[in-house]
């Protein structure tokens, strides 16, 4: 049985999700450290393994600035905890939202 390997269905633009991880960065790094950590941890696996990245979880990274306006913090650092939870990663020492 031959295997075929699907194209991928959605690539995001690198740049423009570049600029946006580093904006998410500065936007949070001391209102909502835990969604920073989120956004370098993000960086760093799409870097590594892509693969390993969710269209779920990048959807919800989208959705921390919308309608021309940043989420606040509090629900900003609940959406990370909520995602990370959501696809098995690791929430030690993160409070329970």
């Amino acid at each position: 049985m031959k295997t075929t390997t699907a194209p991928a269905i959605w690539t995001p633009d690198e740049d423009t999700l570049d600029a946006f991880i580093v904006a998410v960065i500065e936007q949070y790094q001391t209102s909502a450290p835990t969604v920073a950590t989120w956004a370098e941890n993000l960086s760093i696996r799409i870097a590594t393994t892509p693969e390993q990245v969710s269209l779920y979880e990048l959807r919800q990274f989208s959705f921390l600035y919308s309608d021309g306006q940043w989420q606040h913090p509090n629900y900003a650092a609940n959406r990370a905890y909520k995602v990370l939870d959501a696809t098995g990663q690791d929430t030690t020492g993160m409070l329970d939202f």
